[in-house]
């Protein structure tokens, strides 16, 4: 799935799924640089990620220049990548609605007046109908985060061999589900069970060890990445019972 680190990028962009996604940088200097630029809602990871919308066209190369006899042969490439020496940009300044036009109504001689009213009448809405039209797109709205996270779940990167990933067959629901048995223990007491869930209304919850230890309705989906990674932190600490804090993550 797409997970971009700046806040609020995936929702803004749920209409375009296939934007190029890149993994923060692993040379020290390079993600002190990333770390500098990008904003600072949450700690960045490197197994974070950032999309094609925070960097200049000249900074992603999407083709491979071949020379063969003299001829130059330009090939797409299979998934874009960046220059070494490219940074993101500062976060994408959000849309601003333009200003209502202003109506101007010119005085006509001889029963301007009624054709004033006229125009005043037809420029005023109803606010009901108003209020719908604002309300209704909002309900609507976690959908498609879930259509994205359901259909790019495979590309999510999990913290260690001992998770899987599983898909619903009705797109109702996806999950990872983390399996740990020590060897000689002979019965299921030697089980230990992780659960993430994230339903089709965006509702997440995390069970280990048949404890809750989260449940929450995210407005849009958190970084899936960085929650298991946290989850697997939490685990290895020995922590019991399991507690999450959506702050930390």
């Amino acid at each position: 799935m797409r997970n971009c680190f700046v806040l609020g990028c995936d929702n803004a962009h749920r209409d375009n799924p296939r934007r190029a996604m890149f993994y923060i940088p692993k040379d020290p200097e390079m993600f002190e640089k990333w770390r500098e630029a990008l904003p600072k809602h949450r700690d960045l990871k490197v197994h974070d990620r950032v999309c094609e919308k925070h960097f200049r066209p000249s900074d992603i190369l999407r083709n491979w220049t071949h020379t063969i006899n003299g001829l130059t042969a330009v090939l797409p490439r299979k998934k874009p990548t960046l220059l070494p020496s490219a940074v993101p940009l500062p976060e994408e300044p959000l849309k601003r609605k333009k200003p209502a036009k202003e109506i101007r109504m010119t005085p006509v001689e001889g029963g301007g007046a009624e054709k004033q009213i006229q125009v005043i009448e037809v420029s005023v809405c109803v606010p009901g109908e108003e209020e719908e039209q604002q309300i209704e797109p909002v309900i609507e709205e976690l959908s498609p985060v879930f259509e994205e996270l359901y259909d790019n779940v495979y590309d999510v990167e999990l913290p260690s061999s001992l998770w899987g990933i599983h898909r619903d067959p009705k797109r109702k629901y996806v999950a990872f589900t983390r399996f740990d048995w020590e060897s000689g223990g002979g019965d299921e007491g030697a089980l230990e069970r992780t659960t993430l869930l994230i339903e089709e209304t965006a509702r997440i919850r995390v069970w280990h060890k048949n404890h809750l230890a989260l449940d929450c309705d995210a407005p849009e989906l958190l970084p899936i990445a960085s929650l298991l990674e946290k989850i697997e932190e939490a685990i290895s600490r020995g922590d019991n019972p399991l507690e999450l804090n959506l702050e930390d993550i």
